[in-house]
């Protein structure tokens, strides 16, 4: 038995150490989403604005919380920007996603008539896909060397 535990053991570390930089992300980016709901809840039960001003409030606070857990945990090692062009791409790169963000949950829960909380999570993962491939190519330009 124990010979299988460590070969179980050796595989999930292989994988861990293979996908680091991917599993820092998501860790990332439950907090960020936890952060981006909580604002967006506050914004739709006190506010009781419009979805895109609360999908605006939410969006905003989970990418402050962003820029700087994924500066400093996910993409630190390999980065080649420097801070200013850092801040800048990761403008660039949120801008894009804020306005598909914006666009996907209003034609989900408006035009679709999706619940609000649903199409929030819809697009929360269609942009936790596109940031998580700018941060790494345009905003940070980290390159990846094979772990030695």
């Amino acid at each position: 038995m124990r010979g299988k535990n460590a070969f179980w053991d050796g595989w999930i570390h292989a994988l861990a150490v293979k996908y680091r930089r991917v599993i820092t992300f998501a860790g990332v980016g439950v907090l960020n989403t936890l952060v981006d709901f909580l604002a967006f809840t506050l914004a739709v039960n006190l506010l009781g604005a419009g979805v895109e001003v609360c999908q605006t409030i939410g969006y905003f606070a989970g990418i402050i919380n962003s820029f700087f857990f994924n500066r400093q945990f996910t993409f630190k090692k390999g980065a080649t920007t420097r801070l200013g062009a850092q801040v800048m791409r990761f403008i660039v790169v949120n801008g894009v996603t804020y306005l598909v963000s914006i666009w996907l949950i209003r034609l989900l829960n408006i035009d679709w008539r999706v619940n609000v909380y649903v199409s929030k999570l819809l697009v929360t993962v269609v942009v936790m896909v596109v940031n998580y491939i700018g941060y790494k190519i345009f905003v940070f330009g980290v390159e990846d060397k094979p772990e030695k």
